[in-house]
């Protein structure tokens, strides 16, 4: 009977866990709701460098936590970076976190070994599993080949913003890092020609052969700017589901858009289908001024057509789903007949944005949905 008031008290907690103040407010009631509480309180804490939790942080809740962020920014009213005393501190707290199993850095930091976030955080990479960059920078190429190096079981990898300087030694590094990754996410900022394609192209230094999923920003091959999807999909065998974002490059030359990539072993696929040029599509080093009139039916068929070839390969796809702009869907029975030809009995079409009744009579008899906020596919 006990065993079963301890199993109700910790889904009473768990239904909580989410809710700090009242977390913090139960493990106050009674001491049998102590245990579960601590675990959802201290499983992700974050330090930051404008306070001092790291340097004070409780030595007896370490086994707790499971996941960490580090964030360093300048935050509201600062005047500096005032790092000194956190970073000090990160060698003494991290060895002591023997369950911490994924790390989040973010904000503006160095990376390189010899800078004290990573002398900091050196100790706990190799126990690693999940790993989050966002706002990181790097003196050179060789410097990010030797962080990922030190991560060998990471399963999960998320990045967006990396900056990466140039170095004598750039192009001299080993292949074939983490190669327990099964999962991939690349965001949508400021991402580089020269370290996506040092990390993930055809010779990239980490090695997808166990990669299952991906989120990938779908790119052109005009700009040449980063990996395109059909490089990514050839280095990785196993890979089951994808999602194909937010369309990069330039949409004024559809002659050069990055090959069709083969999908017949993938069983789920979500895509992003790109249906006029406008500006919120960005543009980087497009072969004809930006202000370029475009034939927007022109581009619509040519983006349904692509896709269209695309899913024709998924010989295995269960779940397809494909996501537009309510305000790039062009009309017209020309495009009407390229959705047409693109859709399946199994695809679902979500619309970010009003749908109108033009926009269902275009899309035929697919089924739609609204599309979730763009935070829930960004989401690193």
């Amino acid at each position: 009977m006990a065993s079963l008031y301890s199993e109700l008290y910790d889904l009473i907690i768990d239904h909580l866990a989410d809710d700090p103040t009242a977390l913090t407010a139960c493990s106050l009631v009674s001491r049998v709701f102590l245990p579960r509480c601590q675990h959802h309180l201290f499983r992700h804490i974050t330090f930051y460098p404008s306070d001092n939790r790291c340097a004070r942080f409780f030595a007896d809740k370490a086994p707790l936590v499971e996941e960490l962020t580090i964030f360093e920014r300048r935050l509201p009213g600062d005047k500096g970076m005032r790092t000194d005393a956190w970073t000090e501190a990160l060698p003494r707290v991290l060895p002591s976190l023997v369950s911490l199993r994924r790390v989040n850095l973010s904000g503006q930091m160095y990376l390189d070994a010899r800078h004290r976030v990573r002398t900091g955080v050196q100790g706990v990479l190799a126990q690693l599993t999940s790993l989050t960059l966002d706002g990181v920078f790097f003196s050179s190429l060789a410097e990010l080949g030797t962080f990922f190096g030190c991560v060998p079981h990471l399963k999960r990898l998320a990045v967006n913003v990396i900056t990466a300087g140039r170095g004598d030694d750039d192009d001299l590094h080993q292949g074939g890092l983490c190669k327990e990754l099964e999962t991939l996410k690349v965001g949508i900022g400021h991402l580089r020609a020269r370290w996506m394609r040092f990390l993930f192209g055809r010779d990239g230094v980490i090695s997808l052969e166990n990669l299952k999923e991906l989120v990938f920003p779908v790119t052109s091959e005009v700009d040449s700017w980063m990996p395109g999807v059909h490089e990514l999909f050839s280095r990785a065998p196993r890979l089951e589901r994808v999602m194909l974002l937010d369309w990069r490059g330039s949409h004024q030359n559809l002659d050069h858009i990055t090959p069709v990539p083969d999908i017949s072993h993938l069983r789920s696929l979500t895509v992003f289908v790109p249906l006029a040029y406008t500006d919120r599509y960005e543009v980087r080093r497009a072969l004809v001024h930006r202000n370029t009139k475009v034939d927007t039916v022109d581009t619509a068929i040519s983006a349904l057509d692509w896709t269209r070839r695309m899913l024709d390969t998924g010989t295995r796809l269960a779940d397809v789903v494909l996501i537009v702009n309510a305000s790039s869907v062009v009309d017209g029975e020309a495009t009407r007949e390229a959705w047409a030809r693109l859709l399946r009995l199994n695809a679902v079409v979500r619309v970010e944005g009003e749908c109108s009744e033009r926009i269902r009579a275009c899309l035929g008899c697919a089924r739609v949905e609204p599309a979730e906020g763009k935070e829930a596919f960004y989401e690193l």
